[in-house]
């Protein structure tokens, strides 16, 4: 009997550094893969090579190494127009802005892999200049744009790189999207 105890006794004190050193790394590993992160966009819209608007955003974020563990970066900024659903002067608001959801993943090669989506809604009235307003026929009424895009970037801390880019069809500006990661530490 006190030959099993001691047997016992004798492997549970062999077993306890692997067991403690399991769940150390186990700790450390899952305290390093979580990281904080900032991402900096840039709208920039061109008419030719001539620079239009520049709209800066800033969404903060934690990445994860797995898909659907992260906290997504979501960022409304816009204000709600009238508009005009009838002859009668009745009108319902609509939202107008931008809006701009990020998931960031770890990569574990000091890379993270972006996952960002951009909508992007703005007001056209024909009344806004020269030829723009030929391009239109709405009764002469505003039009309402809309840019929607998704896309992945894979980054490291620091780096910047272009997204998605596209003619607008109204008037053939360009719109650019610029993406920057910072790991905050």
């Amino acid at each position: 009997m006190k030959l099993t105890r001691m047997a016992g006794i004798l492997v549970a004190l062999l077993l306890m550094p692997m067991v403690n050193h399991a769940q150390e790394q186990a700790k450390a590993s899952n305290d390093e893969s979580f990281s904080q992160v900032r991402i900096d966009l840039l709208l920039t819209e061109y008419d030719g090579q001539k620079k239009i608007s520049s709209l800066p955003y800033t969404i903060y974020s934690v990445a994860s190494p797995q898909r659907g563990h992260t906290q997504p970066g979501r960022l409304r900024m816009g204000v709600r127009v009238p508009v005009p659903t009838d002859s009668n002067g009745n009108s319902q608001y609509m939202d107008v802005g931008t809006n701009i959801d990020c998931n960031p993943w770890t990569l574990g090669d000091g890379s993270y892999d972006l996952s960002i989506s951009v909508n992007r809604s703005s007001i056209y009235a024909p009344s806004q200049g020269g030829n723009e307003g030929e391009q239109i026929h709405a009764g002469g009424r505003m039009v309402i744009r809309n840019f929607s895009t998704d896309f992945h970037l894979k980054l490291h801390d620091g780096e910047t790189a272009d997204g998605t880019s596209a003619t607008d069809p109204l008037n053939g500006h360009i719109l650019k999207i610029s993406v920057t990661l910072h790991v905050i530490k």
